[in-house]
């Protein structure tokens, strides 16, 4: 899960396409409502704060109305892409 600021919160990875009707995770939710009137991103990878994320990176997004609700359906990134599974790297959450 990402939020609307990439460099706070608890990241996972992600390694399926994005798909339209993606559930945002419940920190995403919580994000949501500190950041009203924004929209919450979902980030493949982890990077530290300030740390900048590049758009190959984001997954895609959900829209927050003035309330902090996320609103309408997940908005798939069409320039995300999946990396090369780097040996090292820990096997994506199931």
């Amino acid at each position: 899960m990402a939020f609307s600021d990439p460099t706070r919160g608890d990241f996972r990875d992600v390694t399926e396409k994005p798909i339209l009707r993606r559930k945002p995770a419940p920190g995403a939710i919580a994000e949501a409502r500190e950041n009203p009137g924004g929209w919450v991103y979902e980030i493949h990878g982890h990077f530290e704060p300030h740390e900048h994320v590049p758009a190959s990176a984001v997954i895609g997004a959900w829209k927050v109305d003035d309330t902090g609700c996320i609103v309408g359906e997940f908005i798939p990134n069409p320039n995300f892409v999946v990396p090369e599974a780097d040996p090292g790297d820990d096997p994506p959450d199931p």
